[in-house]
């Protein structure tokens, strides 16, 4: 496995659409990925919110800081490399709404997990905890999620089916 520092119009695009779409997250600056952050210069990372929700509407140098720092931990632990200080110089620049799509918002967050996750405390990190957040909420975006059926069944499958047939028919009937 490889890991590279992603370029920051990718946590500026994961930021933007956290913004827009109001994702809320809790700071622990207990979590080894804050604690290294605001140990190497970013003293700005809220002590004073610890366990507050913080909304990605307000707080979006901090936040995209924080997946900054974890990505740049990742590249070092799996090159046995010092920490790159990109975190403590990263400062959101928002991307326009109409620029932002669900899907390409999942596609973003993906490739930062894999770049990510190579840190022992991976898990235990506030950048994994900010990344499902807002993948939830670009999930919750996608056209059909909202109205397709929670759980599936073979016996409600066709139900689904024969309910679309007789709409077609009855459409075909009326023509």
């Amino acid at each position: 496995m490889s890991a590279y520092q992603v370029h920051p119009d990718t946590i500026d695009y994961i930021v933007s659409a956290a913004q827009l779409w109001r994702v809320t997250f809790y700071l622990r600056t207990t979590d080894p990925d804050v604690k290294e952050l605001r140990e190497t210069g970013r003293k700005d990372i809220c002590q004073l919110y610890e366990g507050q929700p913080l909304s990605c509407v307000t707080f979006t140098d901090e936040a995209g800081a924080i997946l900054t720092h974890q990505n740049a931990r990742s590249v070092a632990a799996r090159y046995r490399e010092p920490v790159s200080p990109a975190a403590a110089s990263y400062t959101f620049s928002r991307v326009n709404a109409p620029d932002i799509s669900p899907v390409a918002v999942l596609k973003s967050i993906h490739c930062l997990i894999y770049q990510s996750c190579e840190t022992d405390d991976w898990e235990e990190t506030q950048a994994k905890r900010l990344l499902a957040s807002i993948e939830s909420a670009a999930i919750d975006r996608i056209a059909g999620y909202s109205d397709a059926q929670w759980g599936w069944t073979r016996d409600e499958d066709q139900e689904r089916k024969a309910a679309i047939k007789a709409r077609i028919k009855a459409d075909v009937a009326t023509a």
